[in-house]
């Protein structure tokens, strides 16, 4: 693995780290994030239920925000895919996934407070080959995928990677617009060609993926009032609403990474580049009750028009060979232009101009963020023996983000300039016009130290202390000009852990132990501004969390594997205030932190076992648990439901070439909460589904 930004072993690696292999992904139909993380102790997503963001928590550490930077970083191939809209594209063709657990400040930098994850896809190679592959499956699920791997001369090859998901129905579905809210489409493709000469090697990389879909998936257990009348309640079969709830994203990807064998020593340089384009509509009442039904309801909607650009460059000078002394420098940049605009629709009796639309825009059009950021760094080890080493390394970083940001009621663009006038002042108090621009900067020292002993070459112990921390930045929903910053966000971590081969290598096992310090903790918190709730973010206070991680990883026979984690967090706050100096303050000093897992476990279980010469059986089973922990930022609290997830799969295998089998997800047909609005609207973990895959390799 490369988690410490060289190839090594697991097991000489002193950090808590699980690597996920991409054949096991591939059998098993993972194709999203969510279900790749799912496999890590003391690691959650939450369903996002408005579609922007990857929501990764490791150890208690979040994205709290789809308006907030994550505070896990995210890698693609180890280059950096961070910042706003944080989007790893399809998970289609992976060689393997890293998740590192605790701050990486010091190999990563900004963002990976909580942790990293790094998904590396597969890359060409020198040998003609490939797949295909075709699931159909619940509610009308087509998914088609492949790659095929092309040698192109003695030294370079060509991977042409492509996929095409589409499901016309869903779960959720509205009855008052006879919308499916899940169905989706994601196509795409990848290519990748690769020179490999004596001492140099170039990787380049293009993607374009784009993807539909709904954009917010909620359902009203208790009804939600409309400025007055309130709506039925709903399931997470039925819902009613009268605004459409569609999303389109769409990416490309581009990167390059060259590496140079300068004799005991490697340079690499890596650089990417990302666009990334997000429009939707949604119903922010999320009712179907507007001004016709009743004079007092509002028919609210949310028009998004976002678009991302970033760069990432990374130079890389490091010792090679297996001498005492190892060493890595250098150095990082990152640029981000996010522009974001918001219009909100607010359809309403008027007293002189009958049933009329405001717009609002919140921001308006022209609202950017740029991002530009630096980090220089150096990492260095020795070995004392064979037995005893030590490891240490330390990031300075800086961050620059600039804000050009308006907003205020618009016209109605209807010509009538009283109407105008009338919602201008209607809507003054909750959406006020104003314009503002802002620039925050900041530093960051990032050290990290590790002590390694082997007790034995197949069982190794550590001490480590590692740091990290994310960017501030600006609420893009601000209640007045003066919350719109807030500022970064660091941790500590203390960490002791014991890795392990056993039986010749059948059985695999590591356990952890960690105290995290956190401070200047983000949380999204709510206040009313003109009679209307807004959300907003802000730096809270300090949080201390401590934990346990369990790993084992199991080949009995030939034809069985094994695998289980177990993870248990204790996540507080110590001194810590929401709200602070509001009526709506809240003392939170003792209270768990949100949306995170008290207990996380996994078991999985594979068979491959040959029936004839030309047949194989193959099943698996898994089981996710997930109990304890709160849902909601305090300004809308509940329990975290419990979660027994069960997946179930069995087929054939004939001439080790052909797969055919059939699975059913989400056994018990549970449906988890995962996400509470200031409404009391909710999100919910997919129920049961099934399905049939076939797939080829050649």
């Amino acid at each position: 693995m490369t988690a410490r930004r060289r190839e090594e072993a697991a097991i000489d690696v002193p950090i808590a780290v699980t690597a996920i292999d991409g054949e096991v992904l591939k059998e098993r139909g993972i194709t999203e994030m969510r279900d790749i993380v799912a496999q890590v102790p003391n690691a959650v997503i939450q369903d996002n239920p408005e579609s922007f963001n990857v929501f990764v928590n490791i150890r208690g550490m979040r994205i709290v925000d789809v308006q907030a930077e994550p505070n896990v970083g995210l890698y693609r191939n180890g280059m950096y895919m961070g910042g706003h809209r944080a989007n790893l594209g399809a998970q289609v063709d992976i060689d393997r996934v890293e998740v590192l657990r605790g701050p990486q400040g010091g190999y990563y930098g900004r963002s990976s407070i909580g942790g990293t994850v790094d998904v590396v896809y597969a890359t060409p190679k020198q040998q003609l080959g490939g797949y295909a592959k075709a699931t159909v499956g619940s509610y009308k699920l087509t998914k088609l995928e492949g790659a095929v791997n092309l040698p192109i001369g003695d030294s370079t090859a060509l991977r042409i990677t492509g996929w095409s998901f589409n499901q016309s129905e869903s779960e959720l579905y509205n009855e008052t617009l006879g919308e499916y809210v899940g169905a989706y489409t994601d196509r795409g493709f990848r290519l990748g060609y690769a020179v490999n000469l004596s001492n140099l090697s170039v990787l380049w990389t293009v993607e374009k993926q784009h993807a539909t879909g709904p954009s917010m998936r909620t359902y009203a257990p208790f009804g939600i009032a409309n400025f007055g009348p309130v709506s039925t309640p709903e399931t997470p079969e039925l819902i009613r609403r009268d605004t459409r709830s569609d999303a389109t994203k769409d990416q490309w990807y581009l990167a390059q990474a060259i590496k140079y064998d300068v004799g005991g020593s490697e340079i690499s340089l890596n650089t990417s580049y990302k666009e990334y384009k997000f429009d939707s509509i949604q119903d922010s009442d999320q009712t179907a009750i507007g001004p016709e039904q009743d004079s007092r309801a509002r028919q609210t909607g949310i028009l998004r028009d976002e678009k991302t650009k970033s760069w990432f460059l990374e130079a890389m000078w490091g010792s090679k060979g297996s001498g005492p002394f190892s060493w890595m420098v250098g150095a990082s940049y990152f640029d981000e232009t996010f522009d974001f605009a918001r219009t909100i629709t607010s359809r309403r009796v008027t007293p002189s101009f009958g049933i009329q639309t405001a717009l609002i825009g919140f921001p308006n059009a022209g609202t950017q963020v740029k991002t530009k950021s630096t980090a220089i760094f150096v990492t260095a080890g020795y070995k004392f023996s064979d037995a005893l080493s030590i490891d240490a390394g330390l990031r300075y970083s800086k961050d620059k983000k600039t804000l050009a940001y308006a907003q205020g009621v618009l016209p109605t663009g209807t010509g009538n300039t009283a109407l105008d006038t009338f919602f201008a002042g209607l809507l003054a108090g909750p959406y006020p016009t104003y314009a503002f621009s802002s620039e925050l900067n900041f530093e960051n020292w990032s050290p990290n130290v590790s002590l390694s002993f082997k007790l034995s070459p197949e069982l190794n112990t550590y001490l480590s202390y590692s740091t990290g921390f994310r960017p501030g930045a600006f609420n893009l929903s601000p209640t007045t000009p003066q919350t719109i910053p807030y500022g970064q966000e660091t941790a500590q971590n203390f960490e002791a852990g014991i890795k392990g081969n056993f039986l010749d290598g059948k059985l695999q096992a590591s356990a952890a132990v960690f105290y995290m310090r956190q401070k200047d903790l983000l949380l999204a918190q709510t206040t009313s501004l003109g009679g209307v709730d807004r959300t907003y973010l802000s730096n809270v206070g300090t949080a201390s969390t401590y934990g346990v991680e369990l790993e084992l990883n199991a080949r009995p026979t030939d034809w069985l594997q094994l695998s289980a984690s177990l993870g248990w967090l204790d996540p507080k706050f110590d001194d810590a205030v929401a709200n602070r100096g509001l009526p709506s303050q809240q003392v939170l000093s003792g209270k768990l932190i949100p949306y995170t897992r008290r207990w996380t476990a996994n078991f999985y279980a594979a068979v491959d076992a040959p029936v004839t010469d030309s047949v194989d059986f193959v099943a698996s089973a898994a089981l996710r648990y997930e109990q304890g922990g709160v849902l909601g930022d305090y300004y809308v609290i509940d329990p975290y439901e419990t979660m027994h997830k069960i997946d179930l799969s069995a087929g054939v295998v004939i001439n080790k070439k052909i797969r055919v089998s059939a699975y059913v997800r989400n056994l018990a047909d549970e449906h988890i909460s995962q996400f509470w609005f200031y409404n009391r609207g909710t999100n919910t973990s997919e129920g049961r589904t099934f399905g049939i895959d076939a797939s080829i390799r050649f």
